[in-house]
C-alpha cells in the first residue's frame, strides 16, 4: 500500500467516525482531498473504500437521503462503490437514493 492510498484510507476511517457519509461528501473533505490529486479522486477513493470495505473496517449503507440507510452486503458494496455516479449528489431529484459509509468502531452493535 503507497503512503498516498494509506493517508487516504486514514482520512476516510476518520471520516466514518462522525456519521454515515453520502460519499459525495467525503469527495469534499479537505482531509480526503489533501491525500489525492482531483484528478485520480473517483478512482483512488474507489479503490481505498473497496479495500476498506473488503478488510471489515467500514460498512457500506444505501437509502433515499431523507430517510435512514440501510447495509449492504459487501459483493453489493464493491460493486456500488465502482460506480462513480454514486460520488455526486443529484439533488434535482427527489427519491435520490445515496451510498454511505461509516468507520464499524462507529456502530453499536445492540
Amino acid at each position: 500500500m503507497t503512503n498516498q492510498f494509506e493517508k487516504l484510507s486514514n482520512a476516510l476511517l476518520d471520516l466514518g467516525m462522525e456519521d454515515w457519509i453520502p460519499l459525495p461528501e467525503a469527495t469534499s473533505d479537505p482531509e480526503v482531498l489533501d491525500s489525492v490529486g482531483r484528478n485520480e479522486l473517483v478512482a483512488t477513493m474507489a479503490a481505498a473504500l473497496i479495500d476498506l470495505v473488503e478488510s471489515g473496517k467500514l460498512r457500506i449503507y444505501k437509502g433515499r437521503w431523507d430517510e435512514d440507510p440501510s447495509p449492504v452486503l459487501t459483493q453489493e458494496a464493491v460493486e456500488l462503490l465502482k460506480d462513480p455516479r454514486w460520488y455526486k449528489f443529484h439533488i434535482e431529484d427527489p427519491a435520490e437514493e445515496r451510498i454511505f459509509f461509516v468507520n464499524v468502531d462507529n456502530i453499536r452493535e445492540e
